[in-house]
């Protein structure tokens, strides 16, 4: 058993992706993060029209609009974050479903080599680690 350090590989990404839902995760992501950014910047047209000397329109009207992008913003903003959630969850389960297979078909003499302190660590730390910094940079990356 060795140890890697440094990147992470495309391989371990893309695993990674088809445990998080592929492409139908990452299409529906897109998407609702596309509608979330043009909302906001239909939001801050909007902001800017109202306040300019050619509005004709009443304030009641402006605020209305205003506030429904805002909400319709927000809506898809939250959306976006509890998709990524979803997926990170998923992908979480199975790839710790998929480790402790692993692990419960692995050879005596594998046992006999590797100290039972990796072991833990592996499930305890690492995968932990996993779980927490790829849901963090799903969320970050999409927003």
């Amino acid at each position: 058993d060795t140890q890697h350090t440094g990147a992470v590989s495309s391989k371990s990404i893309r695993y990674y992706y088809q445990l998080a839902g592929g492409f139908l995760w990452f299409g529906t992501a897109l998407t609702v993060g596309l509608v979330a950014y043009t909302l906001m910047a239909s939001t801050d047209l909007w902001l800017a029209a109202w306040v300019s000397p050619k509005n004709t329109r009443s304030v009641n009207y402006r605020a209305t609009i205003y506030i429904l992008l805002s909400l319709s913003q927000s809506i898809c903003v939250m959306s976006l974050s509890a998709i990524n959630a979803i997926a990170t969850n998923r992908a979480s389960r199975n790839l710790h479903h998929h480790s402790v297979e692993r692990l419960l078909h692995a050879t005596s003499t594998w046992y006999e080599r590797t100290p039972s302190g990796r072991i833990l660590s592996r499930f305890s730390g690492d995968l932990s680690m996993v779980d927490k910094l790829f849901a963090y940079v799903l969320d970050d990356t999409f927003q």
